[in-house]
């Protein structure tokens, strides 16, 4: 990043001083990790505008994250992006209020296309909304009562805990894996297995091992419990994930299995403060696939080094020049393109393209019900509209959906596309 944009960015927050005593409101992505990850921002702000009422947008899920940090004065409750630009942002009295939005669709040099190619989640948030670079720990806040609800668990006084799924398939491992993976630590080693996660994976299938090394805990705890549970653990291992952000946030060591991110993201490193210490986490990376792909044997032998003590945790330089010109060589190919993924996603990718000149003719929807109707006053479409026109087919693709990979999938098996040439 140039001197000159930093240079711009304090003139920003030098500008922005006058607030001091009035409002702040920061808007952000609706992941866990990303509410976790953010942390550090709240504590900055605070400093910056010590009398100033602080706001932070959540959704109902995961408030709980960030209502009790003493360094934010209100949660404002959204169900989606789309409200916070839709319904929220127009009606701010920004003559009394700065707004800092970290949703990844207001700044052509670091966006959702691109920002894991500048760093952490909170290193390219940051950028994204003209601020400092920072990267610092998270912390928690947790009362007295979560730590007694997680007491009266009686868990016992050598576990680890697993998180074993993501959004997106490509994004965890197969059961099958996960039972060889579980097993042998069960038979090996005397730890007893915590499994974690929310009410919406309680109902997913169980590992096959023995009872007696296994205690399931999905949806049975808060938050905050899970991160205390995630803290009185040897270590944790999970996907790259809203626990896996829990764990860095509360300094447990992990073993977190991470691969190729959207197609383009083959580096990344999501982490600020305890997992970018060598000594603390071991990145299982897969950097030509998906975490999907990683074998049973790579991770059992990280699960080997954690024990052991005789690991180094492989960090790679997360900040990707090169990858970061694919992306703009893309964009520079055409004036006109197609988004696939009608809802949040899409209306962040089209902001982002509308600022930089760029033309959305089209959406395309894996919902056969969303076909024929209108999004953002653009015309929805199924995929088979690139089979049925000729000038759709030649118009690029840009994946505007959390299911990346197997949105990829069809387009490369069905219609012969190729990834960074016809669709990104």
């Amino acid at each position: 990043m140039s001197e000159k944009f930093f240079s711009e960015t304090q003139l920003l927050i030098e500008s922005n001083r006058n607030v001091s005593n009035k409002n702040v409101i920061v808007a952000q992505p609706l992941g866990l990790g990303d509410l976790v990850a953010t942390e550090p921002l709240s504590r900055y702000l605070r400093k910056q505008y010590p009398q100033a009422k602080i706001s932070w947008t959540s959704s109902k899920k995961y408030r709980e994250i960030i209502e009790l940090n003493p360094n934010i004065d209100s949660v404002i409750e959204i169900e989606s992006i789309l409200d916070w630009h839709k319904s929220i942002k127009p009606n701010i009295d920004l003559d009394n209020t700065l707004v800092i939005d970290l949703t990844l669709a207001e700044n052509p040099k670091v966006n959702v296309l691109n920002y894991y190619f500048y760093g952490s989640l909170l290193e390219s948030f940051c950028l994204s909304a003209n601020l400092p670079k920072l990267c610092k720990q998270p912390r928690l806040y947790a009362t007295k009562d979560v730590k007694n609800s997680v007491e009266k668990l009686a868990l016992p006084s050598k576990y680890i805990t697993i998180h074993r799924f993501s959004n997106g398939f490509s994004r965890s491992i197969s059961i099958e894996k996960w039972n060889i993976i579980l097993k042998y630590i069960a038979d090996n080693y005397d730890y007893k297995i915590v499994e974690i996660g929310g009410k919406d994976l309680s109902n997913m299938e169980k590992p096959c091992i023995s009872e007696k090394s296994y205690i399931d805990l999905r949806g049975k705890t808060s938050l905050l419990e899970t991160a205390e549970i995630i803290k009185g653990s040897e270590f944790f291992v999970g996907v790259d994930s809203g626990p896996a952000h829990l764990a860095n946030a509360v300094m447990t060591k992990g073993i977190i299995l991470i691969g190729v991110l959207m197609g383009r993201f083959r580096n990344y490193t999501p982490y600020c403060g305890f997992y970018r210490n060598p000594k603390n986490a071991i990145y299982v990376r897969n950097t030509e696939g998906t975490v999907s792909e990683l074998s049973t044997e790579t991770i059992i032998s990280s699960v080997e080094s954690m024990i052991n003590g005789n690991f180094q945790m492989n960090i790679i330089n997360p900040y990707d020049e090169e990858g970061n010109k694919i992306i703009q060589n893309f964009l520079d190919s055409a004036n006109e393109f197609i988004l696939w993924g009608a809802s949040s996603g899409g209306y962040l990718y089209k902001s982002l393209l509308e600022k930089i000149g760029k033309k959305v003719v089209g959406f395309i929807d894996s919902d056969i019900k969303k076909n024929g109707t209108y999004f953002e006053k653009i015309p929805v479409y199924h995929h088979t509209i690139l089979k049925k026109n000729e000038d759709f087919y030649n118009t690029k693709v840009i994946i505007s959906s959390m299911f990346w990979d197997e949105i990829s999938d069809v387009l490369k098996n069905i219609y012969n596309k190729v990834a960074f040439k016809d669709y990104i």
